[in-house]
């Protein structure tokens, strides 16, 4: 019976998680768009709530001013190799058609019966960072960012949660940035016995594409 899969070349696992299924939202009656986020952004009315964008039917968060975030918490997937690189990279849009918006991203492990859900939220650094992403030359164009990484074996194995906070950094010119999701990349392992893969899983040109 194969057991280990150190040798496998497996296709990257990924996690997309839509702005409006973060854990860091909450119903606030005080507004007229009344689910927005929680946390230390600064949350006022018209800023940081849930809104279509634009007549897509698509929602998103509106993010008007740099340190607006929005925090949610992902469980670990069974096939996710801790020893690897994890990448994230932004899906975002605005109303502009110049200009660049900054997303930082951190990170925090939980391990169950022993993590605290005290007054710190994600703090940690993704160990590469993302730089100004320029706004495509229509307004509402869906943007994606390059990846951020998180360097292998950064979390114990006893992680089986990890929070991740998406914080707009910076702002440009833009006026109203709408943050759309968050999408993880890892590295799987899907056998029994192995401790690690060899090499992190190379992603292809686009997700289901065959192209390297």
């Amino acid at each position: 019976m194969l057991k280990h899969d150190k040798e496998i070349l497996w296709r990257p696992g990924r996690l997309y998680i839509p702005a409006w299924q973060f854990t860091g939202l909450a119903y606030d009656p005080t507004v007229v768009v009344q689910i927005r986020t929680v946390g230390t952004g600064t949350a006022a009315t018209g800023n940081m709530e849930v809104a279509e964008i634009n007549t897509s039917g698509v929602t998103g968060v509106n993010f008007t001013t740099a340190a607006n975030s929005i925090n949610t918490l992902v469980q670990v997937p069974a096939d996710m190799d801790l020893t690897q690189p994890i990448y994230g990279s932004v899906y975002w849009t605005a109303n502009n058609t110049s200009g660049s918006t900054r997303w930082d991203l951190t990170h925090k492990a939980f391990i169950p019966n022993t993590t605290v859900l005290g007054t710190a939220e994600a703090a940690v650094a993704f160990d590469a960072a993302l730089a100004a992403h320029t706004m495509a030359g229509v307004a509402y164009t869906l943007m994606r960012t390059p990846e951020a990484r998180i360097n292998g074996a950064k979390f114990p194995d006893t992680t089986e949660v990890i929070q991740f906070k998406v914080a707009m950094g910076a702002l440009v010119t833009i006026t109203t940035t709408f943050f759309v999701g968050l999408s993880l990349r890892y590295t799987p392992k899907r056998l029994q016995g192995n401790t690690g893969m060899l090499n992190p899983a190379k992603p292809a040109t686009y997700i289901a594409s065959n192209k390297y």
